[in-house]
């Protein structure tokens, strides 16, 4: 079954750059059962057994996510239409990179699954987001991420 934790008996909404990878390994979900989906995608692929059995994700300050995904394409690759070594700025100004959707939209009606576990985050990924923010990208990520912001009453 996807993203679900036979050992625990649950299923993880993995949201991208939210200690998933780890997450996973501690769950120890298959490899081959792993992926990204948001929680209607997971049961609309597991149905019944998606709304009877526990289920929960891992959630992150827009502002340190953000500069966590910038630093992972980075690194990667990914984003080959910028050129050579671009600046967080212009990464995050990009028209491709403001397609970033936020926490509420993987998590969906289900309102009882998320844990906002700065803890965790703080202790798996220890750089300092804010050096990477002035006020226009600091307000940028804001607007971004609005509604998680208000719900888990983000500061920056």
């Amino acid at each position: 079954m996807k993203n679900y934790s036979q050992k625990y008996d649950l299923f993880f909404i993995h949201i991208p750059k939210n200690a998933g990878t780890s997450i996973n390994e501690v769950l120890e979900i298959d490899p081959k059962h792993r992926g990204h989906r948001t929680a209607m995608e997971l049961k609309k692929l597991t149905g019944e057994n998606f709304e009877k059995s526990n289920k929960f994700c891992i959630i992150r300050n827009p502002w340190d996510r953000m500069v966590s995904l910038y630093k992972f394409r980075k690194r990667k690759g990914h984003d080959k239409h910028l050129k050579g070594d671009y600046t967080f700025d212009e990464w995050l100004f990009h028209p491709t990179t403001n397609s970033m959707s936020g926490h509420m939209e993987w998590t969906e009606q289900y309102k009882n699954i998320y844990y906002n576990n700065e803890w965790l985050v703080k202790h798996i990924y220890k750089d300092d987001y804010r050096s990477y923010y002035d006020e226009k990208s600091k307000d940028y990520v804001a607007k971004l991420f609005i509604n998680d912001i208000e719900v888990f009453n983000y500061e920056f």
